[in-house]
């Protein structure tokens, strides 16, 4: 009995091994996009780079730990779903509609210039006319998920920055369908109309899905949000977006297409923010795996061998294409400084490039060697673009003097002086701006959206669009005649920027600033900030005080007391600390 006791838990023991060793490969990138994460943090960089330095870091050891890329990616997927989902759903389609110009103008151009230009460089280095044209065509296409995650950390998704930028990154994974639908052609050795019945019969199938999705899926919301079950809204609310994702998949569109599709009608339900609240979660979670995933697809034997190579070919990518979108968007009448941005947040090469170097291969267009050069340029590419994107204030900086162009043609009138300057116009802008007209205070305000600021005119409110950061956008406000400058702008780097910039036109300007962090706060006061304004702190102070005020505490007490804390929070920096939001 005691030998079958053995055998038996022997056996018990193995399949309970084989039953944990498919949670390995989860569990073990789930733990290294936390410490990666958490040492992004530390160093004040990026997440995101944290979980590629994570899963580059991981990549080495696959092979001794088991991991497969096979059971990582469809996890990953997941990630760039509900990213580009909950994108569609904070979209809106008439911010889109006032970007036609990029639309069809500029960002099918970049697509065929960054098409040649990826040509020439293959050629340059001695690839067949195939291989060079396939990595033009990888070039053309930008991270989606790294550029959203990169403009929203800044700005509003509806904003000209996240307009421009959407709008490249959309025409861009949709060139995908022509793409992969042209290798299919040479595969089979079919002609130009077979390919264009092939897209044709795609753009129908888009068709009939849009039409049914805008007549269905309200109905299907509003059917769950009466059920009054949240488990069962959040069940629907990802249900579409993975049977939009997999409908796209089926006719020939990338997953992140059909979910974005899917968001964007979302995006016209009443619905919707209850369905972005629910999804950002699951958002984070697998979007983290998908960054861990990019890092492991590095060759760590290539890397070594041909690094000279990879980083000379992903400088020439990152100037070339930010530089060709930059003057793109500019040529289309954008700002400078959305341009700029635009530019920077899409010049690195895309996860579909992925998509197309896999299938190149496979079908025998491009060699190992090409396929590996690609892979490990567009992963340099994605690490270092968000170090890039860090340097835009400098770069607006150097380039101001092309900003003097779109300079409002009329400056602010002589009468606005003694008057407060407000670079800011989200909604802790406008809440001020309300305030202080509501007192007849003289304000010129300054934001990079035209509604906005057509909204905020008035005979007291003077406007001006353009960043204010640049130091001739900030001339125009009479900085040296103002009494008072606030800066309602969420973005610590920029605040600093534009402190230093008014100080050295009046040192003797009072300067209020808003701010997510102690930390931030006491920077910017060392800057030249006369008050850094924490908003939670701010926050805090009013519900203690309304707290204390109903349990019938001596008001001066109350006051007291919260002055106290509030000097202790912020020297000592004790209180608890949030994420940075607009």
């Amino acid at each position: 009995m005691s030998v079958l006791a053995i055998l038996s838990y022997r056996v018990r023991m193995r399949a309970m091994a084989a039953e944990g060793a498919g949670l390995a490969t989860p569990a073990i990138v789930l733990g290294a996009a936390v410490v990666g994460g958490v040492a992004a943090r530390y160093l004040r960089m990026p997440t995101m780079l944290g979980y590629i330095f994570a899963g580059t870091a991981v990549g080495f050891f696959r092979d001794r730990l088991g991991i497969s890329q096979e059971q990582i990616m469809p996890i990953a997927d997941l990630g760039v779903v509900l990213l580009l989902f909950v994108v569609g759903i904070e979209f809106s389609l008439r911010s889109l509609g006032t970007a036609w110009k990029l639309a069809f103008l500029a960002a099918p151009l970049q697509v065929v210039l960054s098409i040649a230009m990826g040509y020439g460089i293959g050629r340059l280095l001695g690839f067949e006319p195939s291989a060079s044209a396939i990595l033009g065509y990888a070039i053309s296409m930008s991270s989606t998920a790294l550029a959203l995650k990169l403009i929203t950390e800044r700005h509003d998704i509806r904003s000209p920055f996240g307009v421009s930028t959407l709008t490249y990154a959309i025409v861009q994974d949709l060139s995908l369908v022509l793409g992969l639908g042209l290798f299919t052609v040479l595969e089979q050795g079919g002609g130009v109309s077979v390919a264009l019945r092939g897209l044709g019969t795609n753009a129908l199938v888009i068709l009939a899905a849009l039409l049914l999705a805008t007549r269905v899926m309200p109905l299907v919301l509003k059917s769950a949000a009466r059920m009054r079950s949240r488990e069962l809204f959040i069940l629907v609310a990802v249900a579409i977006c993975m049977g939009a994702a997999f409908g796209a998949s089926l006719v020939g569109l990338s997953v992140a297409v059909g979910a974005f599709l899917a968001g964007l009608i979302i995006s016209e339900s009443e619905y919707s923010h209850a369905v972005v609240a629910e999804i950002i979660p699951f958002r984070d979670l697998f979007g983290s795996v998908f960054f861990v995933s990019v890092g492991m697809l590095l060759n760590p034997t290539y890397l070594q061998e041909g690094w000279v190579a990879i980083l000379a070919l992903s400088g020439t990518i990152l100037l070339g294409k930010a530089i060709l979108i930059g003057l793109l968007t500019r040529a289309t009448g954008q700002h400078p400084h959305v341009a700029i941005t635009a530019g920077l947040a899409l010049s690195q090469i895309g996860e579909f490039s992925f998509i197309v170097a896999a299938e190149a291969m496979r079908m025998e267009f491009i060699s190992k060697e090409v396929y590996d050069l690609l892979v490990s340029t567009t992963l340099v590419t994605m690490v270092l673009s968000p170090l890039l994107f860090r340097m835009e204030p400098l770069f607006s900086k150097w380039l101001a003097p092309a900003a003097r162009f779109t300079a409002p043609k009329e400056e602010a009138p002589a009468r606005f002086k003694r008057h407060v300057i407000l670079l800011g116009l989200g909604r802790v802008g406008q809440h001020i701006l309300e305030v202080l007209t509501s007192c007849n205070t003289k304000v010129i305000a300054v934001d990079v959206s035209v509604d906005r600021l057509n909204r905020a005119k008035s005979p007291n409110v003077f406007t001006v669009f353009g960043d204010a950061s640049n130091p001739w956008i900030l001339r125009q406000c009479r900085p040296e005649y103002a009494t008072t400058a606030i800066i309602a702008i969420p973005d610590a780097l920029e605040a600093r920027a534009i402190t230093e910039q008014l100080k050295r036109i009046n040192p003797d300007l009072t300067i209020l600033a808003r701010t997510h962090s102690y930390e931030a706060a006491r920077d910017l006061e060392a800057a030249g900030v006369t008050s850094a304004v924490m908003a939670e702190e701010e926050a805090a102070k009013v519900l203690a005080r309304r707290a204390l005020f109903y349990c019938g505490a001596d008001p001066s007490r109350i006051e007291s007391v919260i002055a106290a804390s509030s000097q202790r929070w912020k020297w000592e920096g004790d209180a608890p600390q949030v994420e940075e939001i607009e």
